[in-house]
């Protein structure tokens, strides 16, 4: 049986409780959800069916309808799924002079080895000074106030 989401959330079944008997070939997972794919002897083809929205699944001793020798797989992902094929080769943009110095500066800043040094952490530095500092023993004692006190402080 075969389920679908109405507009409350409520499952709600499809086809009038069919059972559809399916012999699996592959899992697929797509936009966040996943689907089996095998022969549907109900549709009497190769089908896709939304794992959440099978209902009651049992598995029944018959034997497997295999997939056909010539059956395309790729073929049918693309067709089902809506998958684009990537191109084997593409054209290489072609950069303007500016975006090209860019890149070359961009790429000169990091040749320098890093300093910490150089670097100063300022919002360290602002806390461990508003820890060091005696107004913090005039905040109440409880430590989720402390916490959104100190957090609010620093702003």
């Amino acid at each position: 049986m075969y389920v679908e989401y109405g507009p409350n959330k409520e499952n709600t079944y499809k086809h009038g409780r069919r059972v559809y008997e399916l012999s699996p070939w592959m899992f697929v997972w797509d936009s966040d959800k996943y689907y089996i794919i095998g022969y549907s002897k109900t549709h009497r083809k190769a089908a896709k069916f939304r794992v959440d929205r099978i209902a009651a699944p049992k598995l029944i001793e018959l034997p497997s309808v295999p997939p056909p020798d010539d059956f395309g797989f790729k073929t049918f992902l693309k067709a089902t799924f809506h998958i684009k094929e990537i191109p084997k080769s593409y054209e290489r943009p072609e950069l303007s002079s500016q975006e090209k110095k860019m890149a070359v500066a961009l790429i000169e800043s990091m040749d320098t080895p890093f300093d910490p040094e150089v670097y100063h952490d300022e919002y360290q530095a602002k806390l461990k000074w508003r820890i060091r500092s005696p107004v913090l023993r005039l905040l109440p004692r409880r430590a989720k106030v402390r916490v959104i006190s100190l957090i609010l402080w620093m702003r």
